[in-house]
């Protein structure tokens, strides 16, 4: 982002940092899903709150809040860091153009909403066919995002999300973290009954290493 004071940057390395050792705790057993969330949740904040002593930061915000999408620009998407452990953006998504089922391969995502209502329900797949290209999804989590709410994408979490705001769009501070495993093209899922949001666990079709919403 042009303009965009760097030193307000100086500690995403630490607070990235710590991120990481948290999720080795978890995945190690020395830390619950709960005090994970709690600890993360923590860092976003610390993340976003020094991004707002930037004035460029807050217009770009603003901007996010009164974007209109088109069939190019689907979401707004800014990039604020990035190096090869994590990449640091912002985010704003039109109630009328919701981000469709995706994964991060290879990624821990942390969604932090920063304005607006989020439905942010995240799956896992359970039933793979026809060479992984029709997936049986199941509902891991239905959680309806509120301002200063946080969702965190990885296996332990569901691995798989899609974005919907509520009445108004919503403006996200994201951090995607690299974990090194089983990185790969990332997938979107589209299902095949009408009804994306279901509960009932639903067959989908997966489409590889395709672009729908750049920056995601």
């Amino acid at each position: 982002m042009a303009g965009l004071n760097t030193q307000n940057f100086s500690g995403a390395d630490a607070l990235v940092t710590d991120l990481e050792k948290d999720v080795v705790s978890l995945r190690n057993g020395r830390l619950c899903l709960a005090e994970f969330r709690r600890k993360v949740t923590g860092t976003a904040c610390a993340l976003e709150a020094s991004l707002r002593m930037d004035p460029v930061f807050m217009h770009a915000s603003h901007l996010a809040r009164a974007f209109t999408p088109s069939r190019e620009k689907p979401v707004h998407s800014q990039l604020l860091s990035e190096s090869k452990r994590y990449r640091i953006g912002l985010l704003g998504i039109h109630q009328q153009c919701p981000v469709p089922v995706h994964d991060h391969p290879g990624m821990i995502s942390v969604v932090l909403l920063l304005d607006g209502q989020l439905h942010a329900p995240q799956y896992e797949i359970i039933t793979e066919r026809t060479g992984n290209m029709l997936v049986e999804l199941a509902s891991r989590t239905d959680k309806v995002l509120e301002s200063g709410d946080i969702a965190i994408v990885m296996a332990e979490t569901g691995s798989l999300h899609s974005l919907k705001p509520l009445e108004r769009n919503a403006v996200c501070l994201t951090l995607q973290l690299s974990t090194g495993q089983g990185k790969g093209p990332r997938s979107w899922y589209f299902p095949k009954t009408p009804d994306q949001y279901s509960k009932n666990p639903t067959f989908w079709y997966r489409v590889p290493d395709k672009e729908i919403c750049n920056g995601i």
